[in-house]
């Protein structure tokens, strides 16, 4: 009872502090008077591939609700980002200085800033939605990392506490907005050439930011006469961290989380064996936001995800699992994690005696050149 009555107290010490912004008037330190001795950068930041920008996968019936742009939006107005510069050794230098910054569709923002110091190898840090408030923290202390220059090092962003925060019961029912975000990561290295050097202001390209949050859907094929009652996701991780371990270097183009990118440090007591109830968006459509649960981590029961339905005004009830082959070279099916920033379409196409027929689809968020289905 005691480690819960602590587990309690921290929380609530870490919503109040969380509140709090230390950079919000940037005299952390890092907002240090740019001299004629730093650089002058620019480059866009995007949670989805620029590409398509415009383009939103889409299903047979129903079509997707109105407002998905707000799983791609940053806090521009709250100052809710920040863009760590680690030097070619991994070292962090400074906080870029942002001079402008500004959305140029729904999804990609154009990024003016200026560092104190010139740099030809180095490493730039993305952290946006950090201070979001529908999310508790989990230590107290402040809602991005505060590292110490010269000395701390690029893993710190992924392992400190500042990044860890809570998912409970309450969370079910999130769905992002302007107020209620999902925190993302995103990190890119260059090795600048001498000639980048020669402008006024150096052009480090796009930034890909990854979602902290995977996103699930169970609906059904059109024509197939059923009605889902409800849908539940047994098995759930209560916390989470807003950064993937070990993204170093996205480079210039789109990235995804990985099996490897899993916080593996979460103890088992950061799992929980109960069931959310998934969010209703319309007929027949269901979505819940979650963090990453590691399916395949042995000695802890893999998630699956129940639904209630109706046909021909009989109820029946399914089981789906997180499986699939994992390459399109594989011929046999096996369990897979629930991965951050990945979309999970489960389409149910019809309901026999024996079983419910359903196939997955697991995209990167938004991109939608790259689907891979599971039958």
């Amino acid at each position: 009872m005691q480690k819960y009555i602590h587990i309690l107290i921290v929380l609530t010490i870490g919503a109040f502090l969380s509140g709090c912004n230390i950079y919000s008037d940037r005299v952390d330190g890092a907002s240090v008077d740019v001299t004629d001795d730093g650089m002058r950068v620019s480059f866009a930041i995007s949670a989805g591939h620029p590409d398509y920008s415009f383009t939103k996968s889409s299903y047979d019936t129903p079509s997707l609700e109105d407002g998905t742009e707000w799983e791609n939006f940053i806090d521009i107005a709250g100052n809710d980002y920040l863009f760590y510069l680690f030097d070619g050794s991994g070292i962090f230098r400074e906080i870029l200085n942002v001079t402008e910054i500004k959305s140029s569709d729904s999804k990609t923002y154009l990024v003016k800033a200026e560092t104190r110091e010139v740099y030809q190898n180095f490493t730039i840090v993305a952290l946006a939605n950090w201070r979001t408030g529908a999310w508790d923290m989990i230590s107290a202390g402040t809602s991005y990392p505060i590292l110490d220059i010269g000395s701390s090092t690029i893993d710190e962003i992924w392992n400190d506490t500042a990044g860890l925060r809570v998912y409970d019961s309450d969370s079910r029912t999130f769905t992002p907005s302007a107020t209620d975000r999902i925190p993302m990561y995103g990190a890119r290295s260059y090795n600048l050439p001498n000639s980048a050097f020669n402008t006024e202001r150096i052009d480090l390209g796009n930034f890909y930011l990854i979602r902290s949050l995977a996103k699930i859907d169970v609906y059904v094929s059109s024509g197939s006469g059923i009605t889902i009652n409800s849908v539940r996701l047994n098995c759930y991780s209560n916390c989470f961290h807003c950064a993937p371990i070990g993204m170093k270097a996205m480079d210039d183009e789109w990235d995804q989380a990985t099996d490897e990118t899993m916080n593996t440090n979460l103890t088992q007591e950061s799992f929980s064996p109960s069931s959310l109830e998934f969010v209703k968006i319309e007929e027949n459509l269901f979505r819940l936001y979650v963090p990453e649960y590691p399916n395949k981590r042995e000695g802890l029961t893999p998630s699956t995800i129940s639904v209630s339905m109706t046909k021909n005004g009989i109820e029946n009830g399914g089981t789906i699992h997180f499986e699939g082959m994992e390459l399109p070279s594989s011929t046999e099916k096996t369990r897979l994690n629930i991965l951050r920033n990945n979309y999970y379409k489960f389409c149910i196409k019809g309901v026999t005696d024996y079983n419910t027929d359903t196939f997955i689809e697991v995209v990167p968020f938004d991109d939608v050149n790259n689907d891979i289905v599971f039958e």
